[in-house]
This record gives C-alpha cells, sequence and structure tokens, in this order.
C-alpha cells in the first residue's frame, strides 16, 4: 500500500512539473525590459551626479591651492628681488600674475563644462521620475525630488544661481591677476604710479567683463537650445508650499 502511494505521488509531481505553465504566469514572472533600462540608466544618472558635485567641489580646492602656491612665490620674490633687482621682481611679479589669470580661466572653464554634465544628468533623473510616475501614480507622494525638468538652472534662471555668481568671482579673479599682470609690467619702465595703476585697472575691467559676456552668451545659448520634455516645476513648487 505504501509503495503504491509513493509510486502515485512521484507520477503526479512529475506530470505537474511537466505541465505546461499558463501564458498570464509566464508573462506576470518577467520583468519589464524598460523598466529595468530606466532603473539602469536612472542609477547611471545618479553616479555620474555625484561624480561631477565631487569634481566641482575640487574647483575650489584646485583653484585656492593654485593660488595659494603662485602667491608664496610672489613672497619669495619680494624677499628676494625687492631691494637688489627690482626690475626683476616686476617682471616675475608679471609673470606669476599671469599664469595666475591664465590658471583662473582654466578653472572657469573645467567648473562651468562640470556644472552642465551635472544638470543634464539630473534633467535626465527628472525625465526617468516621470516615467516611473506614470508606471505607478501612487509612488509620487513619496518621491522626495521633482518629475519635471524645467526647474532654475544656470542656464535659465543665472541671476539665481549661487553657481553662476561664483563664476563672476572667478572672472573677477581673473581680470585682477590680469590688471596686476599689465601694471607690474609696465612699472618697468613708467615711472608714474597713477598711469601704471589706470592701466592695472582698464584691463582688469576690460578682462573681468569679456569673460563675464562669453560666460552669459554660453548659457544664453544653452537656455535657448533646451527645451523641456515635462515641464511644471512651477506649479508643482507652488502645490509643494501650499
Amino acid at each position: 500500500m505504501g509503495k503504491r502511494w509513493l509510486l502515485t505521488t512521484l507520477r503526479r509531481a512529475l506530470a505537474d512539473r511537466d505541465a505546461p505553465v499558463p501564458e498570464e504566469h509566464t508573462a506576470a514572472s518577467q520583468p519589464d525590459p524598460g523598466l529595468q533600462v530606466a532603473l539602469a540608466e536612472y542609477n547611471r544618472r545618479a553616479l555620474l551626479v555625484q561624480v561631477t558635485v565631487a569634481r566641482m567641489d575640487q574647483s575650489l580646492t584646485l583653484l585656492i591651492g593654485g593660488l595659494a602656491v603662485l602667491a608664496s612665490a610672489e613672497g619669495v620674490l619680494f624677499a628676494g628681488l625687492w631691494t637688489a633687482k627690482p626690475l626683476a621682481f616686476y617682471w616675475g611679479t608679471s609673470f606669476l600674475s599671469a599664469a595666475a589669470a591664465a590658471f583662473s580661466c582654466a578653472i572657469l572653464v573645467r567648473d562651468a563644462k562640470t556644472r552642465l554634465v551635472q544638470t543634464r544628468a539630473e534633467q535626465a533623473q527628472a525625465r526617468l521620475r516621470n516615467y516611473f510616475v506614470s508606471l505607478a501614480p501612487e509612488i509620487r507622494p513619496y518621491l522626495s525630488d521633482t518629475i519635471h525638468d524645467d526647474w532654475p538652472t544656470p542656464y535659465s534662471a543665472g541671476t539665481r544661481s549661487f553657481t553662476y555668481r561664483a563664476w563672476l568671482a572667478i572672472a573677477a579673479l581673473a581680470g585682477a591677476c590680469a590688471g596686476l599682470s599689465c601694471a607690474a609690467a609696465l612699472a618697468t619702465s613708467v615711472h608714474h604710479w597713477w598711469i601704471v595703476a589706470a592701466a592695472g585697472v582698464a584691463v582688469t575691467a576690460g578682462v573681468a567683463g569679456e569673460l563675464t559676456r562669453l560666460v552669459r552668451r554660453w548659457l544664453r545659448k544653452l537656455s535657448q537650445a533646451y527645451t523641456p520634455l515635462f515641464p511644471g516645476f512651477a506649479d508643482e513648487r507652488r502645490d509643494r508650499d501650499g
């Protein structure tokens, strides 16, 4: 009896194993390929945002460190050449100041390009969150960030952006270094201090103004070229603020 029961149970188990699985069960067990791709892309964008934020933090460190090195070199020049060889001191100051201006411009370009990559990655994340909400609307209240891709950025609302103001400060710093370089070079041959000072101020204003103009033109071009796919950030923020 026990042996017959065991054989019957085994036959039933083998029959259940070999029976075809209903189509609806097979479809339900398979993950959505589109959702898998969207999740992978969202994670990639999140990692890219982390990398760019760290890179932008490095920009400030590089700027401070580079200027500190050049300032130290200027101190050495002052201590060794100010009284013994003033002309050499002026030329050395001019060279170091020009290097500081060029270095500041390089940091400005580096930071602007990195910020652009970060902003585009964040906009892609917003569009992907919109896609997730379209699949599961019930998750909307639990999202900690926007599903719209038209929030203010340095490219669409520069005057309200801290990043934009930081770029203007770097442009002013580069202009000041360029003005000091010009003034130091003139001091080797011009003995009227007011001419030297006026030339330094003029170069400072010219370089800083030109850099600011280039930054604004670049931002305006980016803003005009970008078309949000899911506008509505202002309405969303108004609803959240009550």
